[in-house]
């Protein structure tokens, strides 16, 4: 893959996880509001702190944000496949952003062998849920 196209993907899959992240914080367990806090405050590891027993327990949307904090390597080790764990966590329970977040997996073929078909799934998935980032990505990528 030529280094320009890669940087272009990268460039991709960073504006929309930036904008996914943005428009997740639903308060759903004691925690994570104090999670969410001490992450817009770069506080990663108060975050983790918070996050990461709620994930653990189930809560998807915890899972998700704690598969963006390993996507982006916010306060953790990056890692790409733990990334996927969570997202596919979360998005197995029906959390859109999760969905959106592992069909951008799929696409760039970060953690998971790149698939485009197994992307479009997932977009679909959060696209009907009235996810906009996914409506808009498929908009953009099937046209």
């Amino acid at each position: 893959m030529k280094s320009a196209e890669r940087n272009s993907k990268m460039k991709w899959r960073y504006l929309i996880a930036f904008i996914a992240a943005i428009s997740m914080a639903k308060p759903v367990f004691a925690g994570f509001d104090e999670g969410i806090a001490a992450y817009k405050k770069n506080d990663y590891a108060v975050a983790l702190l918070e996050l990461k027993p709620l994930a653990t327990a189930g809560n998807p949307t915890a899972q998700s944000f704690l598969g963006f904090m390993f996507a982006n390597g916010h306060g953790v080790q990056q890692d790409f496949k733990e990334a996927v764990k969570w997202f596919r966590l979360s998005a197995a329970q029906g959390d859109a952003d999760a969905q959106l977040k592992l069909g951008v997996s799929y696409h760039s073929g970060e953690g998971v062998p790149q698939d485009y078909k197994e992307a479009v799934k997932w977009f679909r998935l959060a696209a009907a849920q009235g996810g906009a980032i996914a409506q808009f990505v498929l908009g953009v990528r099937l046209n």
